[in-house]
């Protein structure tokens, strides 16, 4: 247990600096002026240097604990390795000073000027360090736990490695701060502005940054475990390989943050907007994005699952090969969306609005529609509803799931009699081989070219599909089709009959062949 420290009155102060040999003669009833004074290693515990002048002072190692230096000017003092343990430092200046090494635990700075001063590795733990001007500092691995530095200014200071745990930072100015492996974790940065701040690998789980500004700043790798970001303003911000698991971000706006390989399971982004964000290869399983705005998104191989994203708003988003498996995205608004390759098994879209879905490959086994919204742009409820279809039992799976597809492409338009000559090629293709079960499913032009999607009922039958349906295409281009193939064009009883003159010849230009599987990957050609 320290020794009391003994307060000194300014009369016994100036007594003591006599015989330190570093002031003379009568003490002046103003402010004192001591620059350059030569204290190093002296005990000056509890002395009243209030509003002294101690510019470029030398107290390396001395004993300032307790010392009464309110309005103090200390700009460029030399104070490393010093103890100022319980000082007052009110209002102070020390601008340029030298802190490295330190020990200021439980001191009084708050008000205080430390614009460019050097802190590094100094004890601040539970020091009041509120309103103070710390820009351009250096608080590399100093100790400031449970440090109150409320409304203090630390624009452009260097704070990587510094303990901050259970620190008050709120309303605090770190524009531009290195933040980086910085430990923050249950800090309170309410409302603080982190602006293009690099918290690069920093520890700010259990922390508090509701309604903090951190625009474009560096969070890579950070871990924000439980952390509250609500109502935080994270717009471009770098959040890839994050841990933000069981975070609080509700009403946050993530526009255009990149959140790729960032863990965020069972986090709350509810009522957040996550327009243009990047979640490539990002953990949300669990996670409510309920009421979300994901207009644009990137989800590309993102795991969703058992995730709630109910009413949130897909349009123009991009979720290749990601996991949506038992989610709930019922009432969602799904127009333009990509669903190539993902898997929704069992997941709920009940009420979803639903257009020009880009669904190539994807797995809807046992997936919940009851009813979907078929519209994409619906001006009243009115006209909604008019949009509405319902769906019993697994039709919507039926309907909608993902075949193996031969998709042929033909340059320029095709003629109706092209058309016509493809379906009787598909119907003679499925009349003698019953289990390949060839459907034309799609007929769709872009651009110079038509693309037409022919599908089949296994990934083990497109190889045979190609060949046979190259083998009637290759007969057909020169010469007239077989007996069989125009009893197919004309069959029995159609009130439609095709004329063929002798000479007649119908071309099907196909440029090239593609392949896909049931899964939405290539298969070789």
């Amino acid at each position: 247990m320290k020794p009391k420290v003994h307060t000194l009155s300014r009369n016994d102060t100036w007594k003591l600096l006599l015989r330190k040999g570093v002031v003379h003669g009568e003490m002046p009833s103003g402010a004192w002026t001591i620059n350059t004074a030569e204290l190093g290693k002296a005990d000056l515990s509890g002395a009243n240097l209030k509003s002294a002048k101690l510019i470029n002072a030398y107290f390396a190692e001395a004993n300032l604990n307790e010392t009464d230096l309110r309005g103090a000017d200390l700009t460029g003092a030399d104070l490393s390795s010093a103890t100022l343990l319980k000082a007052k430092m009110n209002g102070a200046k020390l601008n340029g000073a030298y802190l490295n090494g330190a020990d200021l635990g439980m001191a009084d700075l708050s008000d205080a000027e430390l614009i460019g001063a050097n802190l590094g590795r100094a004890d601040l733990g539970e020091g009041l360090l509120i309103r103070a001007n710390l820009s351009n500092s250096n608080f590399g691995e100093a100790y400031l736990a449970r440090a109150n530095l409320s409304e203090a200014c630390l624009r452009e200071a260097y704070v990587s490695g510094a303990d901050l745990r259970d620190a008050l930072l709120c309303k605090a100015d770190l524009r531009g701060a290195d933040l980086a492996e910085t430990y923050l974790s249950k800090a309170d940065l309410e409302k603080a502005d982190l602006r293009g701040a690099d918290l690069n690998g920093a520890y700010l789980s259990g922390a508090t940054l509701r309604g903090a500004n951190l625009r474009d700043a560096n969070l890579e790798g950070t871990d924000l475990n439980n952390a509250n970001l609500c109502e935080s303003n994270l717009r471009e911000a770098h959040l890839s390989k994050a841990d933000i698991r069981e975070a609080e971000i509700i009403k946050a706006n993530l526009l255009e943050a990149d959140l790729s390989g960032a863990d965020l399971s069972k986090a709350n982004l509810r009522h957040s907007n996550l327009t243009n964000a990047i979640f490539t290869n990002s953990n949300l399983r669990e996670a409510n994005l309920s009421e979300t705005c994901l207009r644009g998104a990137k989800l590309i191989e993102a795991d969703l699952s058992e995730a709630n994203l109910a009413r949130a708003d897909f349009s123009e988003a991009n979720f290749y090969m990601s996991v949506i498996v038992k989610s709930n995205l019922s009432h969602s608004i799904i127009v333009n969306t990509n669903f190539n390759r993902v898997n929704l098994e069992g997941s709920n879209i009940t009420g979803a609005t639903y257009w020009g879905v880009s669904n190539t490959g994807w797995n809807i086994k046992g997936i919940n529609a009851e009813y979907i919204y078929f519209t994409n742009e619906p001006t009243s409820i009115e006209e909604k509803n008019k949009c509405k279809r319902y769906f019993s039992g697994n039709q919507f799976e039926r309907l909608y799931q993902s075949f193996p597809t031969v998709d042929l492409v033909i340059d320029g338009n095709i003629s109706p009699a092209g058309i016509l000559t493809l379906t009787a090629i598909i119907d003679e293709i499925n009349s003698d081989n019953k289990n390949l079960d060839l459907i034309m499913s799609k007929l769709q032009k872009k651009g110079s070219q038509t693309f037409i999607s022919i599908s089949t009922s296994q990934d083990e039958y497109l190889e045979s599909t190609i060949k046979t349906m190259t083998t009637y295409m290759n007969d057909i281009q020169s010469q007239l089709p077989s007996d069989k193939l125009l009893s197919h064009l004309n069959p029995a009883g159609s009130p439609l009959q095709i004329r063929l003159h002798k000479n007649a010849s119908l071309h099907l230009n196909v440029n090239s062949i593609y392949c896909t599987k049931k899964d939405g990957s290539a298969y070789p050609t």
